[in-house]
This record gives C-alpha cells, structure tokens and sequence, in this order.
C-alpha cells in the first residue's frame, strides 16, 4: 500500500471516531454492530486460509480494526455520566468478541513466527500479517482493559458491572505469560535470523522487507505490553502488585535486562531489529524499579525478601550502578554522602 492511502485511511479513522463520540448512541446506533460485523466476517476468512487469503479481505480487516481502535479512544477520554455509560456499553459490546480475536491470533502467531517462516518467500508475507493483525486486535482490547481498569476504582462503577471486572481480571492475569512468551519467541527468532547470513557479510546482509517488518512489528506488539504493564502500576499500584503474575513478570523482565548487560555488544541497541532493543529493556527497568518500592513497602524493608534473596538485591542494585547508570566522580562522592538525595537527582 502507498503511505498517502494509509493517511487518508487514517484521517477517515479519526473523523469517524470524532463524529462517533457525538452521536453514539441514539444517532448512529449501527456503527458498532456493523464494524463488529465487518471485523468478524474477515477474521473468519484470514483464519479459515491464513497463507492464502484475498488481500482485499485483509485491507478490509485493518481498516475496520484502525477505525474500531480510534472510536474506543474517543470513547474512553469522555468523563460525563453520559458518556461513561456509552463507554461502557461499547465494553460490553466489544470486549469479549476481541478477546476471543486476539486469543486465536496469538496462537497463530506463536505457532507461525519464526526465522524459517520469515526468511520463506511463501511464508513471510503471511507471518507477516498475523504479527500487524494480532497488534491492531489487540490494541482496543488495551485501551478497554485499561479504561476498565482506572473504573475499577470507583465503587459505583464496580458494583454495576461484576461480569466485565471478572472477565478483566482474567484477560490481565492472561497477558503476564504471554507477555512472556512472545519475548521468549521474538530473542529466539531475532538470534536465528542473525545465525543465518553468512559471517563474512553480516554487515551487508540484506534481510527481506517483510521479514523486517514482522520483527519490527512483534517488537511493538510486545512494548505495548509493556507500556500496558506500567500504566496499570501508575492507575493501581496495589492491585497491579496483586495481580496474579504480575510479579513473576516484572522479575522475569528483569532477568532479560540481566541477560543483556552480559551478552554480547551487538545484541543491546537502539534498534527494533535487536535481539535486545534498548527502549524495550528501559520499560523492563521501570517495571522492575517501581515494583521494588511495592515489594519494600515504607517502613518495612524486609518485605522484599519475600520476592527477592539479599543477594538479588544487591545483584540488581550493581547492575544498575556499574551498567545501566555508571556514576561520575562527582556522582560517587554525592552517593558516599547522601546516597538517597543522589537518587532523587539522577
């Protein structure tokens, strides 16, 4: 597709929205049923023939899924009454089918991205679209889930709606493993890509563009859950830590940032294309820094023994120090002085 096709597709997107978060609902009563419906007819397609599907289908899809994901945008910033239970309706409506979506493109992924199936011109354009289809399910299932998640709060919101509070809880403690797994599977893919061009030319080696595109997809896709992962500590800290799996997560992501620090130079760079991009590994430290305040608690600094050994703690703090913010002269004589003030400053 040429990029002024996909700037009007995405300005017809958000005109839509605009106009939604007016007219819904009285005034535009069909516009979700029939997005649900057009979103539905063309998953079943792609998932009847992923390797074969007609491309107008495809288009179809992801112009339904980009309109779809603007008008829960819209929908999910208004704060009157009335616009809450639009939102709310809208939830309801979409919440389940778009779970159920992105569960079976998430199998698919997993069990079709790999460095073979990307370097296999029969292949890779598929792999291609279930990694940049799984991504745009699974956006309005985020901006759902984390709208849901800032209500929650409330007891009035709470109380109305025990069935979508059931079924969040279920999707969140769902996204840790995953989260999980697709990391697992993009370091593995990303290391086998690299195995396969010859040594003497690994500087010159051309890897297909779609093949690019993939990773550079999947890469986004597993942010977002990281960027997902955040905002649910920054709306809920409590709940966040209590969630089941979300501390198995945070200390599994900081493994990977371990892992990191002593690989190889070439693995940790600025670049979607590494086998450690180094904005995915700075959502990993964030995670892991906040949830060490949680895992402490004020007053009780025993707490986190519960999560981490004495040893970890001092593992993790070194790694900071020596790797990740190496201290200046001037910063080690602050540190030996006040060390908290130091880490109110940097």
């Amino acid at each position: 597709m040429h990029l002024d096709h996909v700037q009007i597709a995405d300005c017809n997107a958000l005109i839509v929205a605009r106009i939604a978060r007016n007219d819904l609902p009285s005034q535009w009563t069909s516009l979700i049923p029939d997005l649900a419906g057009i979103i539905q007819t063309n998953v079943d397609a792609f998932m009847a023939n992923p390797t074969n599907t007609d491309p107008s289908s495809i288009l179809i899809l992801k112009r339904a899924l980009g309109t779809l994901n603007q008008i829960v945008k819209e929908l999910a910033k208004m704060k009157m009454l009335s616009g809450v239970r639009v939102m709310t309706e809208t939830a309801e409506a979409l919440y389940s089918p778009l779970v159920s979506y992105y569960a079976h493109f998430s199998r698919l992924l997993q069990s079709s991205f790999s460095a073979n199936s990307l370097l296999d011109p029969n292949l890779q354009y598929a792999c291609e679209e279930v990694v940049i289809l799984s991504h745009m399910i699974f956006k309005p299932c985020v901006k759902i889930m984390l709208w849901l998640w800032q209500k929650a709060s409330q007891p009035q919101f709470a109380a109305a709606s025990q069935t979508m509070q059931h079924k969040l809880a279920s999707f969140s403690e769902s996204c840790f493993p995953l989260a999980e797994s697709l990391f697992d599977l993009r370091i593995q893919t990303v290391i086998a890509l690299q195995q396969a061009m010859p040594e003497d030319s690994r500087s010159t080696f051309m890897i297909p563009e779609p093949t690019v595109k993939a990773v550079d997809q999947l890469t986004r896709h597993i942010r977002l859950f990281a960027k997902m992962f955040r905002r649910m500590q920054q709306l809920n800290f409590k709940r966040f830590v209590g969630t089941a799996g979300a501390n198995d997560f945070v200390l599994y992501f900081w493994r990977e940032v371990v892992k990191a620090a002593g690989g190889p130079a070439g693995y940790v760079m600025d670049s979607s294309e590494a086998v450690y991009p180094i904005r995915l590994l700075i959502l990993g430290m964030v995670l892991f820094r906040e949830s060490l305040n949680s895992w402490s608690g004020r007053g009780n600094p025993e707490k986190i023994t519960n999560v981490m050994s004495p040893q970890s703690i001092e593992e993790a703090v070194k790694l900071l120090l020596t790797r990740f913010i190496p201290l200046t002269p001037a910063d080690l004589e602050k540190w030996s002085n006040d060390p908290e003030e130091l880490g109110n400053t940097r």
